[in-house]
């Protein structure tokens, strides 16, 4: 279904908008329209989910820059870029439209939905979305080759595309491959000799999370892609990703052929880049560990930036490469 286009469904603030402000200038002209409800995502640390604050627009400059909004903001929220040795570091809270020509609600408090059947429809795509309180927010569960974009995701099959996304604010995880032997819920009937795990990858690309409550990026519980049984494909390369003020920033557990390319990790809590592996499985998967293994290139990790209120101190590192036994 599709309802009437605007420029854009989100955008990134342009100036700090501090608590107190009853006016948010953005990044980004935008043709919202005046009493309708938008978003302004937190900022905060990974335990900030609260600060993420829903306004009405009451007036709009004539250069679609400048909100008035319906009540003055709680909380502050950043829109700075910061240099840092000639490192450019945006550090901008989301704007996003809430309210849209079509809505979707779900009548049931239910974590299946429509018990797996959402997940038959193949090739299917979604843009221009913004989606707030949901306990999976997108789940692509027993789908083939769809293409998510300016959504929050939960993906089952590593077969996708995933680009141009911005996540702020989960609770627990922004991206989570959750690659398991074989399908789960309803999509066991259908599928039940497919292996999600060893599925070639698709893309991630041009992605930002922050203010996560728990992983920014999780590949778990595996992932050990595969393309026509060849034991040596091309590395799964997760290439532009942005994450910052998340408790970790990128984790994957017990995966080989995977490729962090032109990163930027920076103010998150605990750890930036995580590799965690385990002995049995080095040496199960050894052939494609060693010619095409895991690695993070072009990127940058930044413990603390400066632009927080406290001083961060990753209580891990800031790059970690694990093993267990």
């Amino acid at each position: 279904m599709h309802g009437e286009t605007t420029i854009r469904t989100w955008t990134k603030l342009g100036n700090t908008a501090s608590n107190g402000s009853s006016t948010i200038t953005l990044l980004e002209q935008v043709d919202w329209s005046i009493g309708s409800q938008i978003i302004i995502a937190t900022t905060g640390d990974f335990l900030s989910q609260q600060e993420s604050e829903v306004r009405r627009i009451m007036n709009i400059s004539s250069d679609g820059l400048t909100l008035t909004l319906d009540e003055p903001l709680r909380y502050t929220h950043l829109g700075v870029t910061l240099d840092l040795n000639a490192t450019w570091i945006d550090i901008r809270g989301e704007v996003g439209l809430l309210s849209h020509n079509i809505i979707f609600q779900d009548e049931f408090a239910v974590q299946t939905c429509y018990l797996g059947r959402y997940g038959e429809e193949i090739g299917s795509d979604q843009f221009g979305a913004t989606i707030m309180v949901s306990q999976d927010m997108i789940t692509a569960n027993g789908t083939q080759q769809v293409i998510l974009r300016l959504s929050n995701v939960e993906l089952t099959n590593p077969n996708n595309i995933v680009e141009n996304n911005a996540v702020a604010g989960s609770t627990h995880y922004g991206y989570w491959y959750r690659l398991l032997d074989t399908p789960s819920g309803a999509s066991f009937a259908l599928y039940p000799n497919y292996s999600p795990y060893t599925q070639p990858f698709g893309r991630f690309y041009n992605n930002s999370v922050h203010s996560s409550g728990r992983f920014g990026v999780w590949i778990y519980p595996q992932y050990s892609p595969t393309i026509y049984g060849n034991p040596s494909p091309p590395q799964a390369v997760f290439d532009g990703i942005v994450s910052w003020k998340n408790r970790k920033g990128f984790e994957w557990v017990k995966s080989n052929a995977i490729q962090i390319r032109n990163a930027f990790a920076f103010d998150n809590n605990d750890v930036g880049i995580s590799c965690i592996t385990a002995f049995d499985y080095q040496s199960r998967w050894r052939s494609s560990l060693l010619g095409n293994g895991s690695s993070v290139v072009d990127s940058v990790i930044i413990g603390d930036t400066g632009g927080s209120s406290n001083p961060i101190i990753p209580l891990v590192a800031g790059l970690v490469g694990r093993q267990m036994l």
